[in-house]
Order: C-alpha cells, then structure tokens, then sequence
C-alpha cells in the first residue's frame, strides 16, 4: 500500500459573499492509504469513501492559515497545514 498522502491546497477554488465575511471552497485529493478516509479541516470532520475532498467555511481574513487531517482505514495518518492570500484582498 502506498503511503498516504495529499497536497494541501495552494489557492481557493471558489468563493463568494458569506454571513461575516466570505464563503470559501478548498480541496484536496488523497493519495495512498486505504478507504473509507476521516478528514479534518478546523473542526469540520468528513468520513468519505472518495479521494476527492471539498470544504467551505467562513474567512474574513486576508491570511487563511488552517490545517488538514486525513485519517485512512489502514491506520496511516498525516497531516499538513496550508497559507493562502485571501483572493478578496488582491482585488
């Protein structure tokens, strides 16, 4: 089995107006390990069978500092934060 791994995301894939700031969308896609997977993302926790894994939340900061967790059914974990200039701030 391959190690299980993911890159943490470099940029926003979408984002919007959100009560108290903007909505923003971020994934990433896991490598290696075994599914189902457990991911992490500031509080939020998904169980999902796909390699493919969206989140949204609410940032007003021109700095989004967070941290992801991928758990795999094979016992592996890892974990790998991520820095990203808000895109609201550039414009």
């Amino acid at each position: 089995m391959e190690p299980l791994d993911f890159n943490p995301p470099f940029q926003v894939d979408d984002w919007g107006p959100g009560a108290g700031g903007y909505t923003v969308w971020v994934s990433i896609h896991i490598t290696g390990g075994l599914p189902p997977f457990t991911v992490y993302h500031d509080g939020q926790v998904q169980h999902t069978w796909e390699r493919a894994v969206s989140f949204s939340y609410v940032e007003a900061r021109c700095t989004l500092v967070h941290g992801i967790t991928v758990e795999s059914a094979d016992g592996q974990k890892v974990t790998h934060d991520y820095w990203i200039r808000a895109p609201w701030c550039e414009e």
